[in-house]
């Protein structure tokens, strides 16, 4: 990752960022960026936030959107079940989708990506509103392995979604407050 460079998050903004040349490699993560994050948006269906140089705001390094969700607390794995209501379902946050640009890959930005959206839905959920965990839609194996690294477990009948709890996600940015002061 460039060190120099000075990188910013902020909401999906047409008429700043240029989703026309964002090209992360995989066409349907591309056409949602293109052609319906701007709609979620509008509906409040999802709010897709942009990576972007301070130098350069148009240009979409990465991305990702964050919805609501629930879950049912049977289709955790049995571990995950204790003390949780079983008779009706729980909020969760979804991370539905996430890319970087082919031009930035490789250099960690993905990781950067990925980090500001546990750490935004923690915010989230620490003020507003209560979530159990993230949920995420890998896209495919290569994705499902990124998401692993980070301790995300698959759901039993659904081995392309996965969910970190929030206590992880709240220990792991406690740890790294400590170290540093991270803030999105």
């Amino acid at each position: 990752m460039n060190n120099q460079a000075k990188y910013t998050f902020s909401l999906l903004n047409k008429s700043i960022h240029d989703r026309e040349k964002f090209d992360c490699g995989i066409d349907k993560i591309n056409s949602y960026l293109k052609r319906v994050a701007n709609q979620d948006a509008k509906l409040f269906l999802g709010r897709p936030h942009v990576l972007t140089d301070e130098d350069n705001k148009s240009e979409i390094i990465g991305f990702y959107t964050l919805s609501n969700y629930s879950i049912f607390v049977t289709d955790l794995p049995e571990s995950y079940r204790k003390r949780l209501p079983d008779h009706r379902p729980i909020g969760a946050t979804l991370l539905g989708m996430m890319g970087v640009d082919c031009k930035y890959q490789g250099q960690g930005i993905g990781e950067l990506v990925f980090f500001d959206a546990l750490y935004r839905s923690l915010k989230i959920s620490r003020t507003g509103q209560a979530s159990y965990a993230v949920v995420i839609d890998a896209i495919n194996d290569s994705a499902k392995e990124f998401y692993k690294k980070y301790d995300a477990q698959e759901f039993p009948d659904h081995p392309m979604k996965l969910f970190i709890p929030m206590k992880k996600i709240e220990r792991t940015f406690d740890i790294v407050s400590k170290n540093r002061n991270y803030q999105s």
